[in-house]
């Protein structure tokens, strides 16, 4: 670590109560305690991938990575402290934190700390920022306080304290719980009268209620009902195997209607699919994803009907909410999905607004085939190939043919042609065009399509028109922020131009949304890598590769640039040749690198890559040059991302990498910033 590192972080603050007059009175006894305290903190701290910043006497400063590791390290430490008689107060805030050799400082850490100061024996209060990255997480449960003003913090901070379980909870509470504080003398009379005016009160009020309609204000559990869910792959229940894209075709146009409800978190398409056919259970799926809800359905198209089955399940509880079955004519069936979506809603106590009920029961199509065209195209899309994303625009255009007014279709034939650039090598010129021609298209016809935005934001950030790239993104996650692929594409653009902090909470925010996906988990893995906190970055991409070992591009060579970074030749190898052996442009060359790297050592190794690679057609530059800059070779390197730039290639997150330090000074860097718009935020303008 530099000796200064801005990064967001998890800050606890951990105090013994009453510490200092225990000291006063039994000075053998309290240091009793401070040394189990030591014990249980260096224990705990560790399991929760924490760090111990500094002890301040009878108080902890800890830093974690995740807020989530830093209420589970919190529930855990004050059970133990439970057990052995040690009152202890936790407060926990999250924020962008400035670390400064082996210290900590900045807004955040004050308001940790207020909030221990602020908290009672037993109690971990945490702030809404924490709360908000945990309130979905299994064993975690949590109540309001209050909102308080701290001192030097300028706005207000919403307070929540953690619910521990009674097993956990410390004696002192439990022993209130068991025998409240008796009153004495005076204070039993004022109770008295204050039970007789109340039992007045009750009475004049009972009356009242008898002549009125009554009604029931919502509990505290309705009222902060967890309105997370998930839709799980509807089944194919035809006879028909290749009808699946049809039932895929309905979960998600259900999935995508819930998404415009913004009171609900939905979780995305990519997370739910790998549950087709699973054995697991309900619990086990919501506990995965982080959702108390979960929607099963049924398809079925025959002769011109459909038949959906769909039932709504509280997975926390393993329960049926509501279940229902639709047969209905197939040109009714956008009306049916919108029924379903609202039904739903009103299940989960979610109140619409008028806008997101238009938004819901409008459809871009009228006509059947149209739509069922377009749910072919976005079932190859999905698939990411060459082959799959020209069958994709092959299916869109002919949804069009049929009906010309149809904004979803444009939007898949524009997104077609953008993933046609990076997966089956379109020309930049004729992907990005493309992309954007059929997007503004789409937006003529539907002006609030939150799909097309981010097409467009995408296109304008890989074309380096920055204003246009973060506006466009912004306006499409405003629109749909359940939307995953704007998530992405603004996590891209904010690791151009930062802060750090809205960077790691847009990330976790994709990831919250789509838990199980490969694109916001190696985001995550690149996020840490540029902070130097290598050992995250390892952990994040060895999880990308159990995640889905065989679809995901490029782990392996990031592992590689690790391993070479924490001076692990031979791990870093072995990562290379596993890159190699996905991609196959090394076949029948590995043995002979091998050799080389054997009896040459790594510089040499890389000196022969360079040689081989500079003659591969379309090579990415980029990693030409970083290989130059491996070898200490700047202005070879330098010639390298001149050719990137010549090429348009999306390189702008990349250049603004630690890896690219050696070129910072250099004249050439500088005026190719300029060139990309980018000296304004890398050189001070």
């Amino acid at each position: 670590m530099s000796d200064q590192d801005r990064r967001y972080a998890a800050i606890m603050f951990t105090d013994i109560v009453g510490y200092t007059a225990l000291m006063g009175s039994d000075e053998e006894k309290a240091l009793e305690i401070l040394n189990k305290n030591q014990e249980v903190h260096t224990k705990l701290i560790g399991q929760f991938n924490g760090t111990l910043i500094k002890e301040m006497g009878d108080g902890m400063l800890i830093s974690f990575h995740l807020a989530s590791d830093a209420v589970r390290c919190a529930i855990e430490i004050q059970s133990a402290c439970n057990k052995q008689d040690i009152p202890l107060k936790i407060g926990i805030h999250e924020g962008e934190m400035v670390f400064v050799e082996a210290d900590v400082f900045g807004d955040a850490v004050n308001i940790a700390s207020r909030l221990q100061e602020g908290s009672k024996e037993g109690d971990i209060h945490i702030s809404s920022s924490v709360h908000k990255n945990v309130k979905n997480k299994a064993g975690i449960n949590t109540s309001f306080v209050e909102e308080k003003s701290f001192k030097n913090v300028d706005e207000p901070v919403k307070v929540y304290k953690v619910i521990l379980e009674k097993g956990k909870l410390p004696k002192a509470q439990l022993t209130r719980l068991k025998h409240p504080p008796k009153l004495a003398g005076s204070k039993v009379k004022i109770v008295v009268a204050a039970i007789i005016t109340m039992l007045l009160l009750v009475y004049v009020g009972y009356q009242y209620i008898l002549n009125e309609p009554q009604t029931y204000p919502p509990t505290t559990a309705e009222a902060e009902i967890n309105k997370s869910i998930a839709v799980l792959p509807f089944v194919n229940m035809s006879n028909d195997p290749e009808q699946q894209y049809f039932s895929d075709g309905i979960m998600e146009a259900i999935l995508n209607d819930l998404s415009k409800i913004r009171e609900l978190k939905v979780i995305s398409r990519t997370s739910v699919m790998q549950y087709r056919n699973t054995e697991k259970t309900i619990p086990q799926i919501a506990e995965e994803l982080g959702v108390t809800y979960l929607l099963e359905g049924g398809v079925q198209s025959s002769g011109g009907k459909v038949r959906i089955n769909a039932q709504l399940i509280n997975a926390t509880q393993d329960a049926h909410v509501w279940s229902d079955n639709y047969d209905r004519e197939l040109i009714n069936i956008f009306e049916l999905q919108s029924d379903i979506a609202q039904k739903i809603a009103s299940e989960l106590n979610t109140v619409l607004s008028p806008s997101e009920i238009d938004e819901i029961q409008m459809r871009s199509t009228s006509n059947p085939e149209a739509y069922n065209l377009y749910m072919m195209g976005r079932y190859f899309w999905y698939k990411r190939t060459g082959d799959a994303l020209r069958k994709s625009i092959d299916y869109f255009e002919q949804s069009l043919a049929i009906d010309p007014e149809y904004a979803l279709a444009y939007s898949g034939l524009a997104d077609g042609f953008l993933m046609r650039v990076p997966y089956d090598n379109l020309p930049k010129a004729i992907g990005y065009d493309k992309a954007k021609e059929y997007a503004l298209r789409a937006l003529e016809i539907n002006p609030n399509l939150a799909q097309a935005y981010a097409t467009l934001g995408t296109v304008a950030k890989r074309e380096w028109q920055w204003n246009e790239a973060e506006a466009k993104l912004k306006r499409s996650i405003e629109l749909d922020p359940n939307y995953i692929m704007a998530r992405h594409w603004y996590a891209e653009y904010l690791f151009v131009f930062g802060p750090s902090d809205k960077l790691l909470e847009q990330i976790n925010t994709g990831l919250r949304l789509d838990p199980f996906s490969f694109l916001m988990q190696s985001q995550l893995a690149w996020y840490y890598y540029n902070e130097g906190e290598l050992d995250m970055a390892l952990k994040e991409l060895k999880t990308l590769l159990e995640l889905d070992p065989f679809d995901v591009r490029y782990s392996h060579a990031y592992m590689f640039k690790i391993y070479l970074k924490q001076g692990k030749e031979e791990e870093a190898f072995n990562s290379l040749k596993q890159h190699w052996a996905k991609h196959n442009y090394m076949e029948g060359r590995v043995h002979l690198a091998e050799d080389i790297y054997k009896r040459q050592g790594m510089k040499s190794l890389f000196s022969w890559l360079v040689e081989f690679d500079v003659k591969i057609p379309n090579m990415w530059a980029p990693w030409i040059a970083e290989c130059y800059i491996v070898l200490g070779e700047k202005q070879l390197a330098l010639d390298w991302l001149e050719k990137s730039y010549e090429r348009r290639d999306d390189f702008s997150e990349i250049i603004k990498s630690a890896d690219y330090e050696i070129l910072r000074s250099e004249p050439r860097y500088i005026e190719l910033l300029k060139k990309m718009g980018l000296n304004d935020w890398f050189l001070g303008g």
